[in-house]
């Protein structure tokens, strides 16, 4: 059993490996919201069509 529980990383290690996962993807989703709303009309059609290419 002693075996085991070594295996187990602690709470610090955990919460990082979370962290490590949750922040960038935090960054992506915001920064897609972000060009959603301000890019300049043109690239959103250059967005559109690249989306309609890979359909």
């Amino acid at each position: 059993m002693d075996f085991i529980v070594k295996l187990v990383p602690d709470m610090p290690t955990i919460l990082g490996m979370i962290a490590a996962f949750i922040v960038p993807l935090l960054v992506y989703k915001v920064n897609e919201k972000i060009h959603q709303k301000i890019d300049p009309p043109w690239k959103q059609e250059d967005r559109q069509k690249i989306k309609n290419q890979q359909s």
